[in-house]
């Protein structure tokens, strides 16, 4: 992940790692974590998405603004009037994958591609946006919205 990355190098990080746990509540029944160790002896405990991922917690954040953004232009098309502030992401889970993606090393991929679902309330509506990732052999992965449905 960039940002543990350049945390460890700055030496801000001592360590960082993800992990799912499993919840009680049937919206949300997957929780990915990342923790964070600091270089003070602080520790942090962050909530990086609601269900599964292949995506980083990187790739999702600079990802995530694109897809609420269709998410919020789909949504609007069948409610003009809605003035939305904010677009809520709710639930992420695995669409698709390549069959030549590699495994994960180093927390992420270097080869192949995948699809992701991800689950927005916008205008008091739910939208599905599929993301496509596609692995760059660096590391990291370009990402494009494919699909955007209106339940």
């Amino acid at each position: 992940d960039r940002l543990v990355s350049e945390g460890l190098k700055a030496g801000a990080f001592v360590g960082a790692w993800t992990f799912y746990a499993r919840t009680d509540c049937a919206e949300t029944p997957l929780l990915r974590y990342m923790y964070i160790a600091e270089s003070d002896g602080r520790h942090l405990l962050l909530v990086v998405n609601r269900g599964e991922a292949i995506s980083t917690p990187s790739q999702m954040r600079e990802t995530s603004k694109m897809a609420a953004q269709a998410a919020y232009d789909r949504a609007k098309q069948q409610q003009p009037s809605c003035e939305v502030t904010s677009v809520g992401m709710r639930q992420t889970r695995i669409a698709a994958t390549d069959g030549d993606l590699s495994p994960m090393q180093f927390g992420t991929r270097f080869a192949g591609g995948w699809s992701e679902a991800w689950d927005f309330v916008a205008c008091g509506r739910r939208t599905t946006v599929t993301v496509r990732f596609d692995a760059d052999g660096k590391g990291g992965a370009s990402a494009r919205v494919t699909d955007v449905t209106l339940s």
